[in-house]
């Protein structure tokens, strides 16, 4: 997400209307209400206390940055309507059980299985999927992403070139 993002800018604005602001509240104001339900609840507690919303507004909980380099909710849109779409071709259909166990497999020693980020669709997943762990090189959600026969992995291996984890050749990345 990025601060030109019109969604988050949006938010932004949302949320400084919300507790009386004439202007947007900061970026780490808003990540800092999303991350930490305690920090949400005492800035609407105190929204009519400038004396005590001040200094709420002045330090928001640490630990609540996105990366500069993380995807817009537009990108993550836009991968996931072409991942349905890819999908949607295949005529909806699954990995069997024994290749979902094995993508999964792999996506768990990747260096790059993460936790979701702080994105409103990621926020949106936790109340859809009970593990929310994404692949930080496509934003996806290994578990759905794995179980999903049209989806590839998007690193390369290790130990097979020309391949990626899962098996599947880098020369078929384009189809």
């Amino acid at each position: 997400m990025t601060q030109t993002d019109p969604t988050f800018d949006e938010q932004r604005a949302e949320l400084g209307h919300l507790l009386g602001l004439d202007a947007p509240v900061s970026r780490e104001v808003l990540l800092g209400s999303l991350h930490d339900p305690t920090y949400a609840s005492n800035l609407l507690t105190c929204r009519n206390t400038p004396a005590l919303l001040q200094p709420l507004l002045g330090r928001p909980p640490a630990g609540t940055t996105v990366p500069a380099d993380a995807p817009s909710q537009a990108a993550l849109l836009q991968q996931l309507g072409e991942s349905m779409l890819r999908w949607g071709r295949a005529a909806f259909a699954y990995a069997d059980d024994d290749t979902y166990r094995a993508r999964l497999a792999a996506c768990d020693t990747c260096e790059h299985k993460q936790a979701a980020g702080e994105t409103l669709l990621h926020k949106l997943a936790n109340f859809v999927v009970s593990n929310t762990a994404v692949c930080g090189l496509c934003q996806c959600l290994v578990e759905k992403k794995a179980r999903v026969q049209t989806e590839r992995c998007p690193a390369a291996a290790l130990d097979r070139p020309g391949f990626n984890r899962w098996d599947q050749t880098l020369a078929e990345e384009s189809s």
